[in-house]
């Protein structure tokens, strides 16, 4: 990428005018090639600084990770730290970056485990901000799925072969969680593209 400062922009410059003076020619034509990589060179300088910014916001605010176990009975133990994608693109909010992180518990309700949710919300220049968690209770662990569900209908599925997270909000919107740095960068710099 190209990083030069102003100074060695003027140094260029003058360079060029010292030859353009040796070669004698017209000092239209001098003005006019001095205008054009004066342009080129500002045109670059910007285009690296705009590739800067998206590579820079393509860095997560939270760790991303996915470290669910399963045992044979279907308890899991870990968690799971993810962004929050939208399936319908133009859902996904533009002026913050939604996180949820999900810890297996230890502990048991009628049979079935307690899982805990934290919804992190991350605006633009302000820090992440964790809610307090909300409990969440199996509903199903049939089959490769394990399916939680919060008080408000609001449903997290569990694929115990990928691992992957989706969810199912009351309102049908549908999303899943991206746990893998490289998948994270791949979308913000699309995105922002």
């Amino acid at each position: 990428m190209v990083d030069m400062n102003l100074v060695e922009v003027q140094g260029i410059l003058s360079g060029i005018i010292k030859i353009m003076e040796k070669l004698k020619p017209n000092k239209y034509v001098v003005l006019i090639v001095i205008l054009f990589i004066s342009i080129g060179v500002l045109y670059f300088k910007n285009l690296d600084l705009k590739w800067q910014l998206i590579y820079e916001k393509a860095i997560p605010d939270v760790e991303l990770i996915n470290y669910l176990t399963f045992d044979s009975n279907n308890n899991v133990s870990g968690g799971v730290t993810g962004f929050v994608l939208f399936d319908d693109s133009k859902k996904q909010p533009r002026g913050l970056r939604q996180y949820s992180q999900i810890i297996a518990s230890n502990s048991f309700e009628n049979g079935k485990q307690i899982f805990y949710l934290t919804d992190i919300i991350k605006m633009n220049s302000l820090a992440p901000r964790y809610f307090d968690p909300v409990t969440l209770r199996v509903i199903n662990a049939s089959g490769d799925t394990i399916t939680l569900a919060d008080t408000e209908n609001n449903m997290y599925m569990i694929d115990k072969s990928t691992r992957e997270v989706s969810m199912v909000d009351a309102t049908k919107d549908t999303t899943k969680l991206v746990t893998n740095q490289t998948d994270f960068e791949k979308y913000v710099i699309e995105l922002l593209k």
